[in-house]
């Protein structure tokens, strides 16, 4: 059964963000529908260089945005971005591989961060 598409970019509420192409390509792969299969219906404001990919998981309309490169600089305008194009945001998900986790010997715990945890 086919869930309503948004109809502006304003019904979008949840937002997926990930550094790298490879991130990106396997959160793609929970969308249950896509938005934009045929060209990008929704727009963005002008001063939004962001790419963007739109659709349904479960229930939720979403939008993913990949960062134009890795690191804090480029997360941050990414984010400056996104909300200036969508301004109705209330989750925000960074998901990859978070390069920025504190070692455990900084933070003074021993425990060892792998490949495949969830930090929140």
């Amino acid at each position: 059964m086919a869930e309503s598409r948004p109809v502006t970019r304003d019904e979008f509420e949840i937002a997926i963000m990930c550094a790298l192409p490879l991130e990106a390509e396997a959160v793609l792969y929970l969308f249950d529908e896509f938005w934009d299969r045929e060209g990008d219906p929704y727009g963005r404001s002008q001063q939004d260089s962001n790419e963007y990919r739109t659709g349904r998981i479960g229930q939720d309309d979403v939008f993913l945005v990949i960062l134009a490169g890795m690191g804090t600089i480029n997360a941050a305008n990414a984010a400056r971005d996104l909300l200036s194009s969508y301004v109705k945001i209330r989750l925000c998900l960074v998901v990859g591989i978070c390069g920025g986790v504190p070692s455990p010997e900084v933070s003074g715990h021993d425990d060892d961060i792998r490949l495949g945890d969830v930090v929140i």
